[in-house]
C-alpha cells in the first residue's frame, strides 16, 4: 500500500519541479538542459510513488507534466486527481485509475485511449471513438490523419457520432497548428484541402462536396484559407463570414461557381493590394483579365497595377490593355475622373 502524501509535502516536490522546469525552459546550454531534465524526472518519479488522491485538483494548476518519447508520465498508481485544463500536458503519459476531467483541453496531437482506463473512455464518449469505428480508422483519428475520403465512407450512424466531436482536429494536418508558422510549405498546405470546407460547410455538405467533385473542393479550399488569412481582402472575417453564407445555401455543383464570382468582385471593388502568388493558380486561370494574363503589359507596370497604383500615363501607354477593364480600384482616387472620362 503506497503512503499518502500530504498537500504540503505535495507542494514542497511540486515547487522544486516548477523550479527546475523554469531553468530547463531558459537553458541553452545542451549538457546543462539535459542534467536539469534528469533532475526533473527522477523528482517526478518520486512524486508519482505516492498515493496521490488527498490532493485537490485545484493544486495541480500550472504544472507541467514532464515526459519525452523515453520517459512516461506514469500517473496509474497515483490515483490523482487531474484537470487538463490546469496542468501542462504534452503526451506520453499513463493515467488509468486516476481521476481525471477536462480531456478535451488535451491537444488532439497528445490525445491517446491508451493513456485513460475504459470508464474514463466511456465518461468522455464527446472525445473518444466507440467501437462502432475500425481499428484503422481509430488510428487515423487519433494520429490526425483523416481525410474526407475516410469519412465518405462511413455509415450514417457513425457520422452521426463523429458530429459529437472536433472533427477538424483530427484531420490529416490541423489548421489551428498551423496557423502560427511563418514557414509553412506548399506541401502542408496541400492537407488542408478538408478542413475549411468541414469547418465552415459541415461534414453532410463536405462529403456531398467530395462525391461531386474533389478538385472543386480543393480549389474552393484555397479560396476560404486565402480569404481567411487575409490574402485578397481587408476584412477577412466579415467577407467569409458573406461567402459561407452563400455557400451554405447552393447546391454543391455550384459552389465553386458562387466562390469563384465572389471572389472576383471581391478583388475588383477592394482597394487591397494583390498578390497573384497568395493567390490560387485555378482562380488565376479563370480570372486572366484581372491578373493581365496574355497582355503586352510589363511587369513594372503589372506591379503597379496589383499594388492598385497605376499612373495616368500607363492608362495612356497601355490603352487596350485597359480601356475595358474596371480599372476604378486600380488606381490613385486623384484619377478616378480622368479614368471615368477616358474609360467609361
Amino acid at each position: 500500500m503506497r503512503e499518502k502524501l500530504t498537500v504540503e509535502q505535495f507542494r514542497q516536490i511540486k515547487n522544486q519541479i516548477m523550479g527546475l522546469y523554469e531553468q530547463y525552459e531558459n537553458e541553452d546550454n545542451d549538457t546543462i538542459e539535459e542534467k536539469l531534465a534528469e533532475q526533473i524526472s527522477t523528482l517526478q518519479d518520486r512524486l508519482l510513488s505516492y498515493d496521490l488522491s488527498d490532493i485537490p485538483f485545484e493544486e495541480w494548476n500550472e504544472y507541467p507534466i514532464y515526459s519525452d518519447n523515453t520517459h512516461a508520465a506514469d500517473f496509474s498508481k497515483t490515483k490523482a486527481n487531474i484537470d487538463f485544463a490546469l496542468v501542462d500536458y504534452d503526451g506520453n503519459g499513463n493515467f488509468k485509475g486516476c481521476n481525471v476531467k477536462n480531456l478535451d483541453k488535451i491537444f488532439a496531437i497528445y490525445l491517446n485511449p491508451k493513456e485513460f482506463d475504459e470508464q474514463t473512455i466511456k465518461n468522455n464518449s464527446n472525445i473518444f471513438l466507440s467501437d462502432a469505428f475500425s481499428n484503422e480508422f481509430k488510428d487515423k483519428y487519433y494520429n490526425r490523419s483523416l481525410t474526407l475520403e475516410d469519412l465518405a465512407s462511413l455509415s450514417s450512424s457513425q457520422l452521426d457520432e463523429l458530429k459529437q466531436k472536433n472533427v477538424t482536429q483530427h484531420l490529416n494536418v490541423s489548421l489551428d497548428s498551423l496557423r502560427d508558422s511563418s514557414s509553412i510549405s506548399s506541401e502542408y498546405y496541400d492537407h488542408l484541402e478538408n478542413e475549411y470546407i468541414i469547418k465552415y460547410l459541415g461534414i453532410d455538405k463536405a462529403i456531398q462536396f467530395y462525391n461531386y467533385s474533389p478538385q472543386e473542393l480543393k480549389e474552393v479550399n484555397q479560396i476560404l484559407r486565402y480569404l481567411d488569412y487575409g490574402y485578397i481582402n481587408y476584412t477577412p472575417s466579415s467577407d467569409l463570414k458573406k461567402l459561407i453564407s452563400q455557400l451554405n445555401n447552393t447546391n454543391v455543383n455550384n459552389i465553386k461557381n458562387v466562390c469563384f464570382n465572389y471572389v472576383r468582385q471581391l478583388i475588383l471593388t477592394s482597394n487591397k493590394s494583390m498578390n497573384p502568388q497568395k493567390i490560387p493558380s485555378s482562380f488565376i486561370e479563370e480570372n486572366k483579365d484581372i491578373f493581365l494574363i496574355n497582355t503586352k503589359v510589363p511587369d513594372e507596370v503589372k506591379e503597379r497595377f496589383f499594388k492598385r497604383e497605376l499612373t495616368i500615363q500607363d492608362l495612356i501607354n497601355y490603352r487596350d490593355a485597359f480601356q475595358t477593364f474596371p480599372i476604378d480600384h486600380f488606381t490613385d482616387n486623384n484619377f478616378v475622373k480622368f479614368i471615368n472620362h477616358h474609360y467609361g
